[in-house]
Order: structure tokens, then C-alpha cells, then sequence
């Protein structure tokens, strides 16, 4: 009663059939049947996913399988590298071994698990080891403040390079091929460029770039004058922070130049000189530095001077200078007293003849000299000689008062005193701010005969009479 019964295509679409057994041959026994029912499921389809390009710097891939129909299940075979978590997990992630890789292609299978009475279905997956894209780029080291020229030379191993990213390490990156990159500090940067090819495949490459510190130009400079020849001594301020300076330049503007760290220049004439000054560092990082420097014009001594040719204890002169272009004077008055004042008044005690020098001195220290002699016979050492015996106050302007020209020229201040006949003071002064005018509180003295004492000190007392006039002269 055995038998094989195949469907009809129509009997699958239906999606089921019932079969029925009749007996037969019965005799006058009575028919009897039964049924069976036949269910048609659908048969597993497994689907390994499409053909995979692995790159060969990373070769392990991730899988993509399916399997439907008839069961949700699968295995994977065909590898001896390792399938994680398992080979029973559709969308696994597979390590190839060095010889797998080595050979460039490899196939693995997927098949259906779980089919119940279905049979098993199987799908299969190529996979191909390409090369992928060598990264490479060229710069050379900068100073601080030029640009840092990155020119890309990775190669494109299989396909064609697609995306070029940039990591200069100090917070910025960039997705150009070929970049122009200004660094805003001095120091050492490790760049990282990473190369992505159409095909999916990276390579990533890291380089050192040195931006070498900026040297700070900067000097001094002091001048001498000497026998009218101005040299200017140039000091070299310059600073680096790590990088030493090596080399030094300065141009004088003109008057020359010097490759040296601290020259002297001598500088001919006078005016504006523009100084240029250049340092260099070991790396051949430069600055440069420019400051003006004036030469004035050489001095030109010359002075005269003014004196009261009276006769008195002493010869007062003022001296006025003349010179040009002089910042600073020193005088000799050939009487063992100097000065620096541009204007000076001095006083001979003695006559004689004497050399007096001007050395007139500009800003750079030259110096020019210019002497006059004078004779002085003016001076007299007799008191007596220099005390007016009268004095008319009558409003005329001429000898209304008692002049004492010489006592500003005394060491101290003398006493003077004035009294009349009977011994009755009617003026008294120390120093003589205030010159005697023939009065006393206020009113006129009667014309007479007056005495004065004038103590300049405890030797040396003059005492002398005094003739008050009041009559004015027709």
C-alpha cells in the first residue's frame, strides 16, 4: 500500500492537498476510507550577501547573510580563519589568516540550518584582498609667521583616493588634498594625514613639524666725540627664547655696514641715519629692527661778556653765550673758577690779565672752545676808596641815595649804621637791601654833616662822615 505522491504544481500553489485511501474489494462488507492531509512549506532560501572587497592593511570584514522561507537559520564554512562571536551568527565579522590574505581571494558559504523536512539551501560570498592607498606628504620646517606648505604624494593602490584628512595637532585639521597652514606658536607638531580611497580602504601617515621661534631684534648704542670724529658703539639687545642667535647685521644708513654682534661705526657728517639691524638664528629665523639716528651738527664756541668798569672790590662780568647748536658749556675764567651754566657771572677779587675759555658741547659730546682775554684794573682793596662822602636827595634822579655797589661782593652781609651828631642812630641795616636815602621815618634830614659805621666784621670797622645836600642844582 505504499506509494510516492508528487504534486502538481497547482496542489504546492494551493498551499495544501487531502489525500484519501478507499478500500476496495470489499465483498459484502461495506467501503471504508480515510484522509490525509498534505501542508506544502516554503523551501529555506539563504542569501551570503554580495561580493566583498577586504582591504589588505585591515582584513578582517563583516558578513551579511540571510536565510527565509523555510528556516531563519544558517552556518557559515569554507574559512580557516575566525568567525566571531561564531560561524552560526548571519552578520558575523571574519579574521582571515595571513595565508588567506596572501592568496588574494577566498570564498566562504553560507548554509541554511533548521530546514525541517526541507532540504538544506547554500549561498556563497567572494571575497577579494585589495591594496589600499599609501599615504604620504612632503613640507619642509618653518619660522613662526610663514606658512607650512603640505603637498600630498599618497599613492592610489586600488581605486582612486577619495577623501584626504588633516590633523595638524594644535586643534584644527583639514579635508583639502594640499594645504597652506599658518601655525600661530612656535614649537613641534606631529601631523597626521589620513587617505580614504573610493574603495573604503585608509592608510594614515604621521609627520614632525618644526616651527622654529622668532628672534626679537632689538639694540642700543652710545656715542663718542673725540678730536671731532663722532663713533657711535652699537649694543645688540636681541632675544630668543631657545633658539641661539648666530648672526648679526647692521647698516648704517649710508655709512657703511658691519656683520658683527656689538660694532663701533665711525659716522661722517651730520643728519638723519636710518639703522637697519638684522639677527639670525641657527634655524635662519630673521627680524630686523630699524631705529633713526641723528648726528646734530658739530658746536661752534663763542661768547662776549659785560662788566661795570667802576673801581670796586671787585670785577663782576656776566659772560653771554653765542654758540650754536651746543647743548651743554663748561667755562674757565683763568682765576681757578669754572662753570657750567650757559650763561655765567663771576667776580675777579684781583686785577690782572685773564684767559677766559667756553667749551661748548653738542649732544654727541663733540666739543668746539672759543678764548678771550680780559684785563681787569678795577679792583681795589681800599674800602675807603669805594664810600660816597655825599649824597644830595632831591628828587633830581642823580645821587639821591647813599650807593654801596660793593657790598653784594662781600662774604656776609656787613652792618651799616648812620647817626647823626649827637650820636642818635637814624638808620641801621644788615646787608644793604635797602639804600640809605637821606631819611628818617619818612622825613627829610636836615642838610648837615652825618657819620656812618660799617662793620664787615669785628676787624674790620669804617667809619666816615656823610654830607647830606638837599639844594638842587639850577
Amino acid at each position: 500500500m505504499n506509494c510516492t505522491y508528487a504534486p502538481t504544481p497547482t496542489d504546492v500553489a494551493g498551499g495544501s492537498i487531502t489525500i484519501y485511501l478507499q478500500s476496495t474489494g470489499n465483498g459484502a462488507c461495506t467501503v471504508v476510507k480515510d484522509s490525509v492531509v498534505i501542508i506544502f512549506t516554503p523551501s529555506p532560501v539563504t542569501y551570503a550577501g554580495g561580493d566583498i572587497l577586504a582591504c589588505l592593511n585591515e582584513p578582517d570584514f563583516d558578513l551579511a547573510g540571510a536565510v527565509s522561507g523555510g528556516a531563519v537559520t544558517g552556518t557559515w564554512t569554507g574559512g580557516s580563519g575566525t568567525f566571531t562571536p561564531d560561524n552560526n551568527t548571519l552578520n558575523a565579522s571574519y579574521s582571515p589568516t595571513p595565508a588567506e590574505v596572501l592568496a588574494g581571494t577566498m570564498t566562504l558559504t553560507l548554509t541554511s540550518t533548521n530546514n525541517g523536512t526541507c532540504i538544506a539551501t547554500s549561498d556563497v560570498v567572494q571575497v577579494t584582498f585589495i591594496t589600499p592607498p599609501f599615504a604620504n606628504f612632503n613640507f619642509a620646517d618653518v619660522c613662526l609667521e610663514d606658512s607650512v606648505v603640505f603637498t600630498d604624494f599618497s599613492l592610489n593602490g586600488f581605486g582612486t583616493i577619495a577623501d584626504w584628512n588633516w590633523n595638524f595637532d594644535d586643534g584644527n585639521t583639514s579635508t583639502n588634498q594640499h594645504v597652506n597652514y599658518y601655525y600661530s606658536t612656535s614649537g613641534t607638531y606631529d601631523v597626521e594625514l589620513i587617505v580614504t580611497s573610493d574603495a573604503g580602504c585608509s592608510d594614515t601617515t604621521v609627520k614632525t613639524v618644526n616651527v622654529f621661534e622668532l628672534p626679537v631684534a632689538d639694540f642700543t648704542y652710545s656715542s663718542t666725540c673725540d678730536n671731532d670724529l663722532v663713533v657711535i658703539d652699537f649694543v645688540d639687545n636681541s632675544s630668543t627664547i631657545s633658539d641661539p642667535i648666530n648672526y648679526w647685521y647692521y647698516d648704517f644708513g649710508g655709512q657703511g655696514s658691519q656683520a658683527v654682534e656689538d660694532p663701533s661705526q665711525l659716522f661722517i657728517g651730520s643728519g638723519n641715519f636710518v639703522i637697519t639691524h638684522i639677527v639670525e638664528t641657527t634655524n635662519g629665523c630673521s627680524d630686523t629692527i630699524v631705529q633713526i639716528v641723528t648726528i646734530p651738527p658739530k658746536p661752534s664756541a663763542g661768547f662776549y661778556f659785560n662788566t661795570d668798569n667802576g673801581l670796586n672790590i671787585g670785577a663782576e662780568f656776566s659772560f653771554i653765550d653765542t654758540s650754536t647748536n651746543a647743548v651743554n658749556w663748561y667755562w674757565n675764567f683763568g682765576n681757578g673758577d669754572t662753570s657750567t651754566v650757559q650763561n655765567p657771572d663771576v667776580v675777579y677779587f684781583a686785577n690782572g690779565t685773564y684767559d677766559v675759555w667756553q667749551y661748548a658741547i653738542n649732544t654727541m659730546g663733540c666739543v668746539d672752545s672759543a678764548m678771550t682775554e680780559i684785563v681787569i684794573n678795577t679792583v681795589t682793596t681800599e674800602f675807603t676808596q669805594l664810600i660816597p662822602n655825599a649824597i644830595s636827595p632831591n628828587g633830581d634822579g642823580n645821587n639821591d641815595v647813599w650807593k654801596l655797589n660793593f657790598v653784594p661782593l662781600l662774604p656776609s652781609p656787613p652792618t651799616i649804621i648812620i647817626v647823626n651828631r649827637w650820636g642818635q642812630t637814624l638808620y641801621e641795616s644788615i646787608g644793604y637791601s635797602e639804600p640809605f636815602d637821606g631819611t628818617y621815618h619818612g622825613e627829610a634830614l636836615p642838610e648837615g654833616t652825618y657819620f656812618y659805621i660799617i662793620k664787615i666784621d669785628d676787624d674790620e670797622v669804617y667809619e666816615g662822615s656823610l654830607l647830606i645836600l638837599t639844594a638842587k642844582n639850577n
